[in-house]
């Protein structure tokens, strides 16, 4: 929901996490208040919540207030999946995919020599090769994505926002081109 620019707020009367309701007067003194749809277990708002409370530090003194509304049930608290778990859903999602059965199918029957022995074995192979070869990548690229981001987020600061934009273009570009 969002309100034109100049028109009065709706009225609200909301629970906090601190125990106290929190409705529109109780921020009758701020010039602007941003209401922020959020939850309690979403990683990225997670990982937006102390962006929220330095924006809010830094505007404080130019009235501008923040209230972060949860959306979801507030007593229900989502755990996060176990790894394993989510691993396991990944490989079931990733081997009923019909894209990846229909490219094995097309792809890996030229490697296949039947003079040179059992064509499930070899097939066998050549899906375990694959296998390694992706799982290796990925982590080359799980571990240059840490490290860059540690050194972008490292010190604070605009820098971040900007290498990530920069990113997000030349990914645009590419996959434009």
């Amino acid at each position: 929901m969002s309100t034109a620019l100049g028109a009065e707020a709706p009225q609200f009367d909301l629970p906090g996490v601190d125990g106290q309701n929190h409705s529109l007067d109780s921020y009758a003194d701020a010039d602007v208040l941003v209401l922020v749809q959020s939850c309690n277990h979403c990683p990225y708002v997670l990982a937006w919540e102390d962006r929220l409370n330095a924006i809010q530090r830094e505007y404080t003194d130019r009235g501008v207030a923040i209230v972060a509304v949860c959306s979801n049930d507030a007593t229900t608290q989502l755990t996060p999946e176990p790894l394993a778990r989510a691993f396991r859903q990944g490989m079931l999602v990733n081997v009923l995919n019909p894209k990846v059965a229909l490219f094995f199918l097309a792809f890996l029957p030229q490697f296949i020599d039947p003079e040179r022995g059992s064509a499930a074995l070899q097939t066998l192979i050549l899906g375990l090769e694959f296998f390694a070869l992706g799982l290796a990548m990925d982590l080359v690229y799980v571990t240059v994505a840490a490290a860059l981001r540690s050194r972008v987020s490292g010190s604070g600061g605009p820098r971040g926002r900007y290498v990530t934009s920069a990113v997000y273009l030349g990914l645009a570009a590419f996959a434009a081109s």
